[in-house]
């Protein structure tokens, strides 16, 4: 074996093992992701219920309006933060991910798919989560007219308490959408896009989760309760996220891009839906404060841009 074979073999192994280890570095960085996120989700969800007791007995109008705001002004932010990490991060890697697809079927099989379909499965997803969404609030609303209908006597207190739980619940429930937005991190395959997309997923999660928590609190609910409460809404995005590292970690093959386009599409939808759909609405609806709104999307927006010019 002559010295430029063996120099061959020596840089493909050097190449093969940068990747490997690159690999294991995203891997870890999605883990460190997934538990910081649940972390930061369930501290946020339990704020409140120290909170509470001292907001309840604060007859400060003021002090009131402020914590109003606050809660306003970070839904804002959010929601500039998922504007950009949708559309300047999630959207174009979908993109890519569909072209490579679409490139790999046309030299496998000779089709040649002339469509937008990465535009596509984005707006499949966006339908998706509509879809469940509302269907999941007819049936509610249905299940709550029935039990309005019904005698005044026949309801127990414990009855009327345990559907003001759910009310309080269910609201804050179709202001986040359904959580596998967790997944659009897990399927990241560099550090720059997980950053982005972490930094957008994790300030509407906390945001969220200390509204739900409020929510909540103001409720009859038991403390244990609350807990448990607390820590389902909080592990919702990192079982997400877990799927979508078990995905991105297989083996490349046609199967495993198509399903990894697909997914990241819906996240990309999902995104979208409770962008324009959930944040933004519920806050700029609002006569109040308009600018200030305006201007904390803003901000998120750059934030994000900033984000990502640094990293890429």
């Amino acid at each position: 074996m002559d010295t430029s074979t063996i120099l061959e073999e020596m840089e493909y192994t050097t190449i093969d093992d940068v990747e490997k280890m690159g690999a294991k570095a995203l891997i870890s960085e999605k883990i460190i992701v997934m538990v910081s996120m649940f972390a930061v989700t369930f501290l946020f969800g339990l704020i409140p219920l120290k909170l509470f007791s001292a907001v309840r007995e604060n007859t400060d109008v003021t002090s009131r309006i402020r914590w109003k705001n606050v809660l306003s002004f970070a839904s804002c932010f959010a929601g500039g933060v998922f504007i950009a990490a949708c559309l300047l991060d999630l959207v174009p890697d979908v993109e890519e991910k569909i072209n490579e697809v679409l490139e790999e079927i046309k030299d496998s099989y000779g089709v040649d798919v002339e469509y937008p379909l990465a535009q596509f499965i984005i707006v499949m997803g966006f339908f998706l989560i509509l879809t469940v969404e509302q269907t999941v609030l007819y049936f509610q609303e249905s299940w709550m007219s029935e039990a309005e209908r019904q005698p005044l006597l026949s309801r127990s207190r414990q009855t009327s308490v345990n559907q003001n739980d759910f009310e309080s619940i269910s609201r804050q429930d179709s202001i986040t959408g359904l959580s596998n937005v967790g997944l659009a991190i897990g399927l990241q395959d560099d550090s720059a896009s997980l950053i982005s997309i972490f930094v957008a997923v994790i300030v509407h999660k906390a945001v969220m989760a200390f509204s739900l928590g409020l929510n909540i609190a103001q409720s009859v609910m038991s403390v244990k309760n609350f807990i448990i409460s607390n820590f389902i809404f909080s592990i919702s995005s990192p079982i997400g996220l877990a799927v979508g590292i078990g995905i991105a970690d297989l083996p490349s093959s046609l199967p495993q891009n198509i399903a990894n386009g697909i997914l990241q599409g819906i996240a990309g939808g999902t995104f979208l839906y409770i962008t324009f759909f959930e944040v933004l609405p519920h806050e700029l609806n609002v006569p109040t404060n308009r600018l200030w709104k305006v201007l904390f999307v803003l901000l998120g927006f750059a934030l994000i841009c900033g984000l990502l010019f640094i990293t890429h």
